[in-house]
């Protein structure tokens, strides 16, 4: 991985030493100077007063940072070998963020329970700010990328050859002479020692134990089966759970495997089968084809999942053709076993269940089909059971195949993490997609939490991005004008969509010679006459017919079937369906592309989510936006507890036009004018900066 900017020969070679909050990022970014003989310089692209600077007096060409950020803010701007990841059990983080972050709450408990709320969903909140995403989706990130890793435990087991790792990944040479006297001079007891002595007190106390496994004395039973299902995968993919040590070295010390060796036969006896698979569907997101009586039986489809079986129904659709009920287990497992607790004593209505499985929450694949005469029951001790061989599945479906009402108690799905295998299919959608395709046909909408989540991440596809190139207004001061990026040499022609009465932006391009194809079917003419106007009496759509024309059919009726061009819009909310079904291909056609988008308030009904969604993720395939502007028309509303505007202004450059860096500059910007002159700007100050992908 490449920096996007040329260093010059002055600058120092920057080692980024990165983790999620309280894994150990101090220690490690200390004892990596310590090798390099190089300073900590403090927190990476910050001016915050850090822990971990020391060393200000050691002459390098390196430098040493530490870290908290996600992946996707650092990997464009440090070199890969530069990149160091480290990882700790986030049962260890939970107790070590409890102790040392100043929670409101007074009680440990309570405290540890709110740092537990923090690693599970992630937030701004004060004081845990830097965990501002899940534990998980911040490792992955890391992991997925093939990032240098070194866990905290493994670093207090064996440093020696944790050291020797970081050594070679940088591109150094130490003898184990030098390994020893660096580990030893940044050891917890050295470093505490130093600080007691100095009297820096603030220092002292931050260092707390230095161990690991606390989180077997200091959590609750309760505390400790949530977090290993809450974080089943990432745990297993880092071997946390493995039987034989969390610890990848075979150094680990007898207490370490005693202390595994207990938790793993905790786990088998809490929410597990036989085998000691975890129930991987316990408190997953679950949807339905359609819900009887809600308000009568104060139920809902995560009911089937909650762990809780009493012989009852915890689910119910209506009498319907093929109900069905699904669960998401938020991650690609493989399956082991499917258990399907019946409601007692109306066991026939489940006689034709089919058990299906899917990667994309769209095409789903047949496992199982039961036989009509197996009425099976449920806590009466004849549950539904079947092997699923170890198939690979992020959804499961149960669904009948008449028309009758689906009810059952409980359904539980054991498996583990996907291994990996070239021949199964992969799903390459994002989480936005993935959730638009698995709620798309339920009649009850998901939770906030969980609708709130699938909206920031359709969103942190619309990211502001910095280029080289810089930014010109095109068009009136106000509404009709738009800033683009300044690549405007050699456009071939400009395509205007939906022009009303102003067309200022498209005289711009056509004083400069440019051809300009004008589409509206709600006016008779432009306002204005040029040569370079070609106007069309047409509307823009899905499907060509005498009134509307595609995006596809107009590029082929005017030739313009080479060079680059511009594409601007401005459609009444009509943008989402003429673009559901456009290619990425044909938009790559279009250098720039300018627009304005509707429905922003509207993205909490699934079925303008699925469309915008798509439509988003078609527009970003191959641009990246490069100007954000609210339109102050309509004012801004509260979508599942985030703020944003009912219009919002795009502007998208293709990405082979420049580089590209994530913006942190005002919105609006001193080129924009308001849409509304008697209205006050909208300011947008997290919608581009801190919003993270899922």
């Amino acid at each position: 991985m490449q920096s996007t900017r040329e260093k010059s020969s002055v600058e120092k070679a920057e080692v980024l030493v990165v983790g999620y909050p309280k894994s150990g990022n101090t220690w490690l970014a200390r004892l990596v100077a310590e090798l390099i003989s190089c300073p900590v310089k403090g927190f990476w692209e910050s001016t915050h007063d850090e822990m971990a600077i020391e060393g200000s007096n050691r002459q390098s060409d390196y430098v040493v940072f530490k870290g908290h950020q996600g992946y996707e803010n650092v990997c464009q701007k440090i070199q890969h070998k530069h990149l160091i990841y480290i990882v700790r059990d986030v049962r260890d983080v939970v107790i070590s963020g409890a102790n040392y972050y100043k929670f409101p709450a007074k009680s440990e408990n309570a405290k540890i329970n709110q740092m537990i709320w923090m690693v599970d969903k992630g937030g701004r909140k004060y004081p845990a700010s830097w965990c501002y995403i899940p534990w998980d989706q911040h490792v992955l990130q890391y992991l997925d990328n093939g990032v240098l890793f070194i866990k905290y435990e493994d670093l207090l087991i064996n440093p020696e050859a944790e050291c020797q790792k970081i050594c070679s990944n940088i591109g150094i040479e130490r003898s184990k002479k030098q390994i020893a006297a660096a580990i030893k001079n940044q050891s917890f007891a050295t470093v505490k020692e130093k600080f007691k002595l100095s009297g820096d007190k603030r220092r002292e106390n931050f260092l707390r134990r230095g161990k690991s496994g606390d989180w077997t004395e200091k959590l609750t039973t309760e505390q400790k089966n949530f977090l290993t299902n809450r974080f089943f995968h990432a745990l297993s993919v880092l071997n946390y759970l493995e039987p034989t040590g969390t610890i990848a070295n075979k150094k680990a010390t007898t207490a370490n495997v005693v202390q595994i060796k207990l938790t793993k036969a905790k786990m088998k006896n809490i929410n597990s089968n036989e085998s000691g698979y975890i129930n991987l569907a316990l408190n997953k997101p679950t949807a339905q084809s359609s819900v009887y009586q809600p308000k009568k039986y104060s139920y809902n489809p995560h009911g089937a999942c909650n762990g809780k079986k009493n012989g009852g129904f915890s689910f119910h659709t209506l009498k319907q053709d093929c109900p069905w009920w699904q669960v998401d287990l938020q991650g690609t497992y493989q399956l082991s076993e499917i258990r399907v607790y019946n409601r007692i004593n109306f066991e026939e209505r489940a006689r034709t269940l089919n058990i299906l499985l899917s990667h994309d929450a769209l095409n789903w694949k047949l496992l199982y089909s039961n036989d009509i005469d197996n009425l099976f029951g449920g806590i009466n001790g004849n549950p539904l059971i079947v092997d699923v061989n170890l198939q690979v599945a992020r959804y499961v479906r149960l669904q009948l195949q008449e028309n009758e009402p689906l009810h059952l108690d409980e359904v539980e799905i054991y498996g583990i993490p996907q291994k990996v295998d070239a021949s199964e299919p992969k799903c390459n959608m994002d989480e936005a997609t993935l959730y638009a395709n698995f709620y798309g046909q339920a009649s009850r909408q998901p939770s906030p939490h969980i609708v709130q989540n699938a909206i920031m991440s359709m969103l942190s596809k619309l990211r502001m991005q910095d280029t080289e190139l810089g930014k010109v207004r095109v068009g009136n001061r106000g509404d009709g004008g738009y800033v683009i990026p300044n690549d405007l040499a050699g456009i071939k022609g400009v395509v205007s969509i939906g022009i009303g009465r102003e067309v200022s932006f498209d005289k711009h391009f056509a004083d400069m010679g440019v051809k300009v194809f004008q589409y509206d079917h709600t006016v008779e003419s432009p306002p204005i006459i040029h040569n370079n106007f070609l106007f069309n009496k047409i509307g823009w759509g899905s499907q060509d017919s005498n009134s509307f024309i595609t995006l596809s059919k107009i590029l082929e009726n005017n030739g313009l079937d080479e060079g680059d061009l511009i594409l601007k819009l401005d459609v009444e909310n009509a943008e989402w369906d003429a673009l559901l079904d456009v290619q990425p291909d044909l938009l790559k056609r279009f250098r720039i592309v300018t627009c304005e988008l509707h429905y922003f308030d509207r993205l909490e009904d699934i079925s303008v989510f699925s469309k915008v969604n798509r439509v988003i993720s078609l527009l970003t395939a191959n641009h990246k936006v490069v100007h954000i502007h609210p339109n102050n028309c309509c004012g801004t509303v509260l979508v599942a507890g985030v703020v944003l505007p009912k219009l919002i202004g795009f502007s998208f450059l293709r990405n082979d036009r420049a580089l590209f860096d994530p913006s942190h500059k005002s919105i609006p910007s001193s080129l924009d004018y308001p849409n509304v002159q008697s209205k006050a700007e909208i300011v947008l100050t997290p919608f581009h900066t801190d919003i993270k992908k899922n």
